[in-house]
Formats: C-alpha cells, sequence, structure tokens
C-alpha cells in the first residue's frame, strides 16, 4: 500500500511564481522594489508598513501585492540582524584593514539592498579615502559607507528620484550630525540637493 503526500503550501503567492520565473527576474524585481522604497517612502523605522502603502507600491509598479510584500518583509527581516550586528559593539578597525573593510559592508548592503551602483561605489569609497586622508579627517566607517552611497546616487544620471538622507543614514547606522559633518567636510554642502 502506497501513501500519498499532500503538496505543502509554504506561504508562497502565485504571484510570486508567476511573476518571479528565475534569479535574475528576482533580483530585478527585488532592486525595483527597494528603490522605489528607499527613494519615495521615509523608512520605517517605528511603525509597520500599512497596507494601503503596499496596495500604492504595487499600483505604481505594476506588481502584485504579495510579491511587493513578500520582498519588504525580507528586506526589514535582514535589516533588523545588519542592525544587531552594527549595534552590538564597537568596531574597531586598524588603518590597514579600513579600506577593505569599507568594501566589505558596502557588498553585504548592496546584497541587502540593491540601490545604488556598485562598482561606482566601490571607486567613489577609494576617492572618499583619498580625499579625507588630504584633510586629515577620519570619520567612522558607517559614517563613510553613508557617504559614498549618498555619492554614488547623486551622480548617478540614470536616477531622477534621489534616496532619501533619512533612508540612506538608517541603513548605514549613521547619525546626521556625523553624515552632515562629513558631507560639509568634503564640500558637498554647496551642491544643490533634493
Amino acid at each position: 500500500m502506497t501513501q500519498t503526500l499532500k503538496k505543502q503550501d509554504f506561504g508562497a503567492p502565485e504571484e510570486f511564481s508567476l511573476y518571479v520565473k528565475n534569479r535574475k527576474e528576482q533580483k530585478s524585481y527585488k532592486s525595483l522594489v527597494l528603490n522605489y522604497l528607499f527613494r519615495m517612502y521615509v523608512f520605517p523605522v517605528k511603525k509597520p508598513i500599512s497596507i494601503l502603502q503596499y496596495k500604492l507600491m504595487s499600483t505604481k509598479l505594476k506588481i502584485p501585492v504579495n510579491v511587493v510584500r513578500t520582498f519588504i518583509k525580507a528586506f526589514l527581516k535582514d535589516f533588523i540582524k545588519l542592525q544587531e550586528f552594527l549595534n552590538s559593539g564597537d568596531l574597531i578597525f586598524t588603518s590597514r584593514n579600513q579600506a577593505s573593510q569599507i568594501k566589505v559592508f558596502l557588498h553585504r548592503l548592496y546584497r541587502l539592498a540593491p540601490i545604488f551602483d556598485y562598482k561606482r561605489a566601490k571607486e567613489n569609497a577609494k576617492i572618499l579615502k583619498m580625499k579625507l586622508d588630504a584633510l586629515y579627517f577620519w570619520p567612522t566607517i558607517t559614517t563613510r559607507i553613508a557617504i559614498v552611497i549618498y555619492v554614488t546616487d547623486l551622480y548617478d544620471p540614470l536616477k531622477n528620484n534621489k534616496i532619501k538622507q533619512t533612508n540612506l543614514r538608517v541603513l548605514c547606522n549613521c547619525s546626521a550630525y556625523a553624515f552632515h559633518r562629513t558631507r560639509n567636510k568634503i564640500g558637498l554642502s554647496s551642491i544643490n540637493t533634493k
């Protein structure tokens, strides 16, 4: 006598399987959803995103609500883990490995939220290091990463809407004071930003 097993439903919506057929499409949808979240909404730190906001995002992006919700919930779960890691203690870096640590954190943030051009950000990190060394000014690594992503997004001709600074600072775990002080120190305050 043989037994048959019922096909189990793991909670993945049907629209998700229709819209996301392979890994490349999944990355493009993830990038699309997270770009819209970071550029149009203030990041949800204390309050969850309402169902109405999910519906507005899905109509604007022309993606089903379940797919939008799946990507954002997965992002928020991974983001909370990253924040716990960054807040667990002081990160001590020697001058020898700061450049490599910045690349590692840039890569980790890009994998978490692909909202910036990673190749350009690596080049901008090298340029920022030379500029800060010339000024004898060494902010924390999280502040440097926030500035690198900000500059990368600021000069990206493909993006009309820029990443909201509050979202960027929350993502990189950087204070507003440190972010604006570093931005002013390297001469970005005179550029007209929105």
